[in-house]
């Protein structure tokens, strides 16, 4: 459990049924809650150490799942945010934002020179079926997502 990604629950919970670690699926529970007794989890990198690191890399620097800090620190201390991690962009067309949420997104970026995108993540297996590809982007946002991507030089 160290690290800066830790893995899900679930791959954890079948690796450990695998390896002989737990009886069944429900000792997991009982597992975790022994394991959070003694030791908390590692804390996540800050922000701050990780975003430089990954814009060296990035062609594209999107915000993924924006809903929570958007509503948690308002959209004036969103935007200093973005501006602070010089962010490219806004998944705005995310399913978890719902259809309103992706033209209020939509919009931010508009207003603000950010480029929206749209997409999915699924956390498991049996979701690929039902989520994979769901979303509420427009299709000239790839337009615009490939338009960046040239600009930054990638072929």
């Amino acid at each position: 459990m160290q690290g800066e990604v830790r893995f899900p629950n679930y791959a954890l919970r079948e690796l450990f049924l695998c390896r002989g670690v737990i009886k069944s699926a429900g000792d997991y529970v009982k597992l975790l809650e022994k394991f959070m007794q003694t030791v908390d989890f590692p804390p996540y990198p800050p922000a701050v150490e990780v975003l430089p690191l990954i814009a060296q890399r990035a062609k594209l620097l999107v915000l993924a799942h924006p809903q929570r800090l958007f509503m948690d620190i308002g959209e004036k201390e969103f935007l200093r945010f973005i501006r602070k991690y010089e962010l490219d962009g806004v998944e705005a067309g995310h399913p978890g934002n719902g259809r309103d949420g992706a033209v209020l997104y939509a919009r931010f970026c508009e207003n603000h020179g950010l480029t929206p995108t749209a997409g999915t993540d699924c956390h498991f297996p049996h979701e690929y079926a039902v989520k994979l590809g769901e979303h509420y982007g427009k299709p000239e946002w790839i337009d615009a997502v490939m338009a960046r991507l040239a600009d930054a030089g990638t072929p």
